[in-house]
């Protein structure tokens, strides 16, 4: 199968630009462009759409369960596995170890509990510091979050410790989660973004070429009071939920406007829902706009 889209692009490319009238053949040229991408299109579909995950994609979302009293340097070990695709992530170590030279991307949401003060998190490649996070004293639990992009050699070690040099400081157990991963497009998918590439410096700027592409980005704009119409809270609670299972929570404590965060790497299928809601079982909490 290897073989076959590489002669296809080899072909395309051989009908763009082995000609010495481009201007005369550029429409024979588009032609055998969208034909090559379509049956591209159509192989990655038999090939991948509702099959086994490709094994160069690596994702993992986990949990920390209990509370945990941290000494300086010591490993955080997210025990509850929601997302594990490639299986780097070692929940029994708290180790993220790449399988494979490329681009990541890590994040940590916490929460230290009210009856701490503060607490210092840092996350590190093998021994080196990549970012650091920080949830303050005063106000009740605090939230904090930290997230690095980092070019990783295939071994290297990804973790979330407690920051060196500190005495003991609490993580609240069920609000902190550790999450990244890496997105690799598989061979077959770059040899269609080539042919795109080609097919739009041909000019066909109005083609409707499917994307595998799926983004959004949204504001909340006016200010919500959520739940029911008990008297309103001065904290406020969110879960992320797939379909109706939770995969993420946030807290954003009492004690002036304060910031609370979320993130989840997950698998969907076609057809899965995701949402942000209210906890369930809080009384009414005011989520700011803007």
């Amino acid at each position: 199968m290897r073989n076959l889209y590489i002669n296809i692009l080899f072909s395309t490319i051989l009908l763009v630009y082995g000609e010495k009238d481009c201007c005369r053949n550029i429409g024979k040229s588009k032609a055998a462009l969208l034909g090559a991408i379509n049956t591209l299109q159509r192989t990655n579909r038999l090939l991948g759409e509702s099959s086994p995950i490709s094994s160069i994609e690596v994702a993992f979302h986990a949990r920390l369960k209990p509370y945990i009293t941290l000494g300086s340097r010591q490993t955080v070990i997210f025990d509850q596995l929601i997302t594990n695709i490639g299986q780097a992530y070692n929940q029994h170590t708290g180790h993220f170890t790449a399988p494979y030279d490329g681009i990541y991307f890590f994040a940590c949401t916490f929460l230290r509990p009210y009856n701490a003060t503060v607490l210092h998190l840092q996350m590190v490649k093998n021994s080196s510091e990549i970012s650091r996070g920080h949830a303050a004293s005063g106000g009740g639990s605090q939230a904090g979050a930290m997230n690095a992009i980092v070019y990783l050699h295939k071994g290297d070690v990804v973790k979330v410790r407690h920051f060196p040099g500190f005495g003991p400081e609490i993580i609240h157990g069920d609000y902190s989660f550790f999450t990244g991963y890496r997105k690799a497009k598989t061979a077959l998918l770059e040899a269609i973004d080539t042919l795109q590439r080609t097919n739009r410096l041909l000019g066909e700027t109005g083609s409707a070429i499917p994307s595998n592409k799926v983004a959004f980005h949204a504001r909340l704009t006016p200010s919500v009071t959520l739940g029911s119409t008990q008297t309103t809270g001065t904290t406020l609670h969110l879960q992320i939920v797939k379909n109706s299972s939770e995969i993420s929570k946030g807290h954003a404590p009492s004690g002036g406007a304060n910031a609370g965060s979320m993130n989840a790497v997950i698998y969907l299928h076609k057809g899965d829902v995701v949402k942000v809601r209210h906890y369930p079982g809080r009384g009414s909490e005011t989520i700011h706009s803007g």
